[in-house]
């Protein structure tokens, strides 16, 4: 099996219609043939994600695009973007969740600056009653944020202080 994709594509030029030469086209046809038989290896776990039924199997590592975010007073963090986001905080802020879907979730990768002292509330979110929902607040404390939504609500949790 090849690597797919290979970026080999067929031809059509000798398929064209009324100059078809269809025996100039049998490389072009056994091109096709070939990429998609490649694909059909491809999922049939040849490649690095597998099916089953109804669940999905990761046979290689995978990782996620962390997409960095501007500090401010009002800081949007957008589901569509990526999963993963991360601030260096410089400011008081809100954030708000936005683009969200059933069932997705995202981390926040909050970094306090030099200073410290920031702190950040979470538009909507719901926090378990009794847990610490602030942010540390000492000098270049990181923090990771992670929110989940059910189709209706925001559930947040705060890991503390990773210095």
């Amino acid at each position: 099996m090849t690597t797919w994709p290979s970026g080999t594509k067929a031809g059509t030029s000798n398929l064209d219609s009324g100059t078809d030469k269809p025996r100039l086209a049998r490389p072009d046809i056994k091109q096709n043939v070939d990429n998609v038989n490649d694909i059909i290896d491809y999922f049939n776990g040849g490649g690095p994600i597998t099916s089953t039924g109804d669940q999905i199997s990761f046979n290689k590592g995978y990782k996620e695009n962390i997409n960095t975010l501007t500090s401010s007073t009002g800081i949007t963090v957008d589901g569509n973007t990526a999963s993963v986001h991360a601030v260096y905080l410089e400011h008081t802020t809100t954030f708000t969740m936005s683009n969200m879907t059933q069932g997705q979730s995202v981390s926040i990768i909050v970094t306090q600056d030099s200073t410290g002292n920031r702190t950040a509330t979470f538009t909507n979110v719901k926090f378990p009653a009794g847990a610490v929902n602030t942010l540390s607040t000492g000098s270049n404390d990181i923090d990771i944020v992670n929110i989940f939504f059910d189709g209706n609500n925001l559930y947040g949790t705060v890991l503390r202080d990773f210095t």
